[in-house]
């Protein structure tokens, strides 16, 4: 991934600065993976996501990243700073094996795609326990989803 010109940056803001949600991380995904089929790219966990777009923004800015903001329980100022090659290492992550809850019930992590489709639905709780049922690699007459949630 080379880093962008002005020019380059300011087509990737256009491109994705006005998405919201997943369609942001998607169009960047997009940009930090020019050609890629778009189907491989809906089937890709987001820890597998997020790694290719702090490539992007290691590309675009360099490695160093320097945040701040307000906790927003107890209102203090919050810094942070840290090297993107500390956190994101040299190579992909590879698929994220399932893993089980304490009830021994298995899930595998929440794709892109799963976020496109829980991006239609309006209640926030009925969005929660589709993504729930999605990402549950057990049958699904097995897992009661919505003893997951709680």
């Amino acid at each position: 991934m080379q880093a962008r010109s002005a020019s380059g940056l300011l087509e990737l803001w256009e491109h994705a600065g006005n998405c919201v949600g997943w369609r942001r991380g998607l169009r960047l995904l997009e940009c930090a993976l020019p050609g890629s089929d778009p189907d491989v790219l809906g089937d890709m966990d987001l820890g597998q996501r997020d790694w290719h777009l702090m490539r992007l923004l290691q590309a675009l800015f360099g490695p160093r990243v320097e945040a701040c903001g307000r906790c927003v329980h107890c209102g203090a100022d919050i810094e942070v700073g840290f090297d993107l090659r500390d956190v994101n290492g040299d190579q992909p992550l590879p698929d994220a094996p399932p893993f089980r809850d304490s009830a021994g019930r298995r899930f595998r992590l929440p794709r892109i795609r799963d976020l496109m489709a829980i991006s239609r639905l309006g209640d926030a709780d009925v969005a929660e326990l589709e993504l729930l049922r999605r990402c549950a690699t057990d049958d699904a007459n097995d897992v009661d989803l919505a003893e997951v949630s709680h």
